[in-house]
């Protein structure tokens, strides 16, 4: 297939693959695992496509393996690489209500992965991390994992739990088919493709988020808008960068504060509105983020 281009994240012990079609649309991710023969395995498949890597320790070889394959290989150093100016745009902050909307349609595990979003502001790869460890019920609290910290080593940051949120983790873990596996959030599709990932934790659900806004009928958002409408619902209430810098995990204020700015005060205030129209609103209580004038929760 030469009219496709692959993308390579490398890993110590599995590497991420991104498939692009001709019109740079993502047609499929999956993991592979760092051994000679399930890359050479994978990518005879995709002879004289183009294949692009990052420097690193499993770089040269993986490059070597796969010219021999026909492929043509980038591999791109950043410390080479020239900075190309760009213009940033207010990020995307999706009225309440859309979220809302988006959130009815769901149910059971996804039902209980949204609201974990919205309650925790975390990032997609912190949310997927997410285990049953990480979890204490006793002290209502959740940890979230991130590499988003210099050098990007692995660290874990406690978070309050909100009562709301209790009940729905404790809900699924009640319910949720695999009690055996670590992980909370986890493919649990039986269709082709799927099946072969069955069990195991997501790393992207590319699609996810796109279809269901679709069948809600509003602009689409990603996992990544929540953290933002997050933050912008705290922003708007008169909350305290410091108290957001908490939740959002920056280290520094300074990163809090230039991150609210992207967010766009008329997006802010679209939030708002959405809020004021439903007739509920979020509130702070020492405990976290909680939703109120809401019903409960349907699985």
């Amino acid at each position: 297939m030469r009219n496709v281009t692959i993308g390579i994240d490398l890993g110590d012990k599995n590497h991420i693959i991104t498939i692009l079609d001709e019109a740079g649309v993502i047609v499929k991710s999956c993991s592979l695992e760092n051994v000679r023969a399930s890359i050479v395995k994978f990518f005879r498949k995709y002879k004289g496509s183009t294949v692009a890597i990052e420097a690193g320790t499993h770089s040269p070889w993986i490059s070597r393996e796969l010219k021999a394959l026909g492929c043509n290989v980038l591999v791109g150093n950043p410390r080479k690489l020239r900075k190309m100016p760009e213009v940033r745009n207010p990020r995307y902050v999706p009225p309440a209500e859309d979220f809302w909307k988006v959130y009815d349609l769901t149910e059971g595990q996804d039902r209980v992965m949204l609201l974990t979003f919205l309650h925790t502001a975390g990032r997609r790869g912190e949310i997927f991390r997410l285990t049953v460890a990480d979890l204490d019920f006793e002290n209502n609290r959740i940890r979230l994992s991130t590499k988003k910290r210099t050098g990007g080593n692995l660290e874990y940051d406690w978070l309050p739990m909100t009562a709301e949120l209790k009940r729905e983790l404790s809900w699924w873990l009640e319910n949720r088919p695999l009690k055996n596996k670590p992980h909370l959030f986890m493919c649990l599709e039986e269709r082709p493709f799927h099946f072969e990932h069955y069990g195991e934790p997501f790393q992207f659900r590319a699609k996810f988020m796109k279809t269901l806004c679709a069948k809600a009928g509003v602009k689409p958002f990603g996992f990544h808008a929540i953290r933002h409408l997050t933050a912008s619902q705290l922003y708007s209430m008169g909350y305290s960068v410091a108290t957001i810098q908490a939740l959002l995990r920056h280290k520094s204020a300074g990163t809090t504060e230039r991150y609210l700015r992207t967010l766009g005060l008329e997006h802010i205030r679209d939030a708002m509105e959405g809020l004021s129209a439903m007739g509920g609103k979020f509130t702070v209580a020492d405990s976290g983020v909680e939703r109120k004038d809401r019903p409960e929760c349907r699985h």
